[in-house]
């Protein structure tokens, strides 16, 4: 099993379409949690952690968590693209 700095610094194992989604989800709630903070500063705290969190994973395309469970859906849709690529060069 790896250890916890392998799991925080690895490679790339989210797809393209997670990260875009990570990225956008964890911007929105870092604003959220910034605009509410006066309001409800221990909810905002939170949202602003799990935005965080959430633009790390984006923006690096590292997910500690998928590290952790050996899951990698990168390759996963490296695999179909070169799939795609090659049924494309066969016809």
């Amino acid at each position: 099993m790896n250890n916890i700095i392998d799991i925080l610094t690895g490679d790339v194992n989210i797809s393209k379409k997670e990260r875009v989604l990570s990225t956008a989800g964890g911007l929105a709630l870092v604003i959220a949690g910034l605009v509410s903070m006066k309001k409800k500063p221990g909810i905002s705290w939170t949202e602003i952690a799990t935005g965080a969190l959430l633009l790390y994973r984006g923006t690096t395309g590292h997910c500690p968590l998928n590290a952790a469970l050996d899951r990698n859906t990168a390759a996963d849709e490296l695999a179909e693209d070169a799939e795609e690529t090659f049924d494309e060069m066969a016809s």
